[in-house]
């Protein structure tokens, strides 16, 4: 009994110093801070997405990803996960502009795509009664989307598509810049009282994106491995394309609030245009993603 109990505390103590000679690697502490910032930034989703006055003039459906392609989409989780962020966007913009026959084809496609992503079945069939009795009213409505969004890509924390989750965020990131910036480009060189408001807010909400996208590249960089892309295939792509995004963020030389009577001259600064055109380079691959 006595050599029992000496073995014991002798393992046990062997045990302790083990743990003391192996503290968690730099590595393993950099890729926790940063998993951990990731999903903290995920718990307001309304951060993320594309706020302003919902003026109906403004609403574009071509900003949009066609519907008809989500099929494309599903035979493979990284671009149903690449897609299923844009689809989000759109689906929050439709909602924003209630423009219900819109909201009708991107709600589905969304569901579709999370059905790859890995939501449960029971979770997408109470989601989308939720949708159906909620589907006139916007508010109600959103809170549905919502909670798609969580289950999408919130709450995959942990689980083996969490890695999954950091593409649908980026491009729902770079498809609320799509929209932002795209409505900014329709807008007259001279803005009425009204427009100058609403280039303020859609200003806004684009330089609000800069540490969000930070956030979203850094949880990338815990997967890409530029000696070995192969390890993880089209994480390299996800996170050159962050950080290209983020060096001409770092050019821009203002901050928001943006004042309404400067929109005018600021929507039209060669940075933001420089944006705007990495952007759509951005998404056209993303959507096309092979």
């Amino acid at each position: 009994m006595k050599k029992f109990l000496l073995f014991f505390l002798l393992s046990g103590l062997v045990a302790c110093n083990s743990k003391k000679d192996n503290p968690p690697s730099p590595q393993t502490e950099a890729f926790t801070a940063e998993r951990n910032a990731f999903f903290d930034y995920l718990k307001k989703p309304e951060d993320a997405r594309l706020q302003l006055k919902p003026v109906g003039s403004l609403f574009d459906s071509s900003l949009l990803n066609d519907t008809k392609l989500v099929y494309q989409y599903t035979g493979n989780d990284i671009k149903a996960a690449a897609n299923l962020g844009i689809y989000l966007a759109d689906l929050n913009y439709c909602i924003l502009f209630e423009k219900n026959n819109f909201t009708k084809e991107y709600f589905p496609a969304a569901v579709e795509l999370s059905k790859v992503v890995g939501i449960e079945k029971s979770a997408l069939t109470f989601l989308e009664q939720r949708y159906v009795a909620n589907i006139t009213r916007s508010d109600s409505l959103q809170a549905v989307v919502d909670s798609l969004f969580a289950r999408s890509v919130r709450d995959r924390k942990g689980s083996q598509k969490e890695k999954l989750a950091g593409i649908a965020m980026a491009t729902y990131q770079i498809e609320n810049l799509h929209l932002a910036l795209g409505t900014l480009e329709a807008f007259p060189k001279k803005l009425t009282d009204d427009q100058q408001e609403i280039a303020a807010q859609l200003l806004d909400m684009v330089l609000r994106q800069h540490s969000n996208v930070l956030i979203i590249y850094n949880f990338f960089k815990t997967f890409s491995d530029p000696q070995d892309p192969d390890k993880n295939p089209n994480y390299p792509f996800f996170e050159n394309s962050l950080r290209e995004l983020i060096g001409i963020y770092q050019e821009i030389s203002y901050v928001a609030p943006v004042d309404p009577k400067a929109a005018s001259s600021l929507m039209h600064e060669a940075i933001i245009k420089e944006l705007h055109g990495k952007v759509k380079t951005i998404r056209s691959k993303i959507i096309g993603l092979e």
